[in-house]
């Protein structure tokens, strides 16, 4: 969860202004891809009347990994390159066993991430208090006392531990008018959701992946124990 994890493509190209080679996560399948340049047209148009930066460029370039195709706009001024589709949204990392309550609410938050950052970070932490209320059996009147509980369950790793804390403080940000140190309303951009969404996945990992696992492996003991297993060890 630190600084140096991938771009987005989105943010990549709107930094280069080149699609060719660049390396950068995949909106279609999620992975870290280097794209191939497939076409370059022609410009001219306004992408944005009111802000009067010319197209020059229509690109169309390809992931590596999954073939899938990518369409941007490159133009000069502080936004060099404009991801025309598909639009991006957060990559789904989550596992297949979740309940369709919740797989709804992640999937919804995913969908808004870079449209309403502010309503992805809600979403998202809705989806934390369904999962803690669902998988810890922890029912407060708010997330913020959940949280708080949580905290103290063995169930969960340290680094998801300490991302719940941070989250608590990003959720204050959201429900509440906070002023920083200038006088000035802090509200929650794009990172803040992007950390709670990866707050919620940490949660993910430990309270479905991490039991599913085990299970397996008591299974796989069991069997070998009793002599069960097949001839070829599966």
């Amino acid at each position: 969860m630190g600084s140096s994890r991938v771009q987005s493509l989105s943010d990549a190209f709107a930094g280069s202004g080149n699609l060719a080679d660049l390396v950068a996560l995949c909106p279609h399948c999620g992975s870290k891809t280097a794209f191939q340049l497939i076409v370059r047209g022609v410009g001219g148009a306004l992408l944005h009347p009111d802000d009067g930066q010319e197209i020059k460029h229509i690109v169309t370039a390809r992931c590596r990994g999954c073939r899938c195709l990518v369409v941007g706009a490159v133009r000069d001024g502080p936004t060099l390159g404009v991801l025309l589709w598909p639009t991006e949204s957060w990559p789904d990392r989550a596992p297949s066993d979740l309940e369709p309550d919740v797989r709804k609410t992640y999937d919804e938050a995913r969908a808004v991430l870079c449209s309403s950052p502010m309503a992805a970070a809600v979403l998202a932490r809705r989806c934390l208090q369904q999962v803690i209320r669902l998988k810890l059996g922890i029912t407060k009147d708010r997330l913020f006392d959940e949280i708080e509980e949580a905290l103290k369950r063995d169930e969960l790793t340290k680094p998801t531990r300490e991302a719940l804390h941070h989250v608590r403080e990003i959720g204050n940000w959201g429900a509440h008018p906070v002023l920083d140190q200038s006088r000035a309303l802090i509200d929650v951009e794009r990172p803040e959701a992007e950390y709670t969404l990866r707050t919620l996945e940490l949660l993910f990992h430990d309270l479905y992946v991490v039991p599913a696992e085990a299970e397996a492996m008591n299974a796989l003991i069991k069997q070998k124990k009793t002599g069960t297993e097949s001839p070829e060890g599966t």
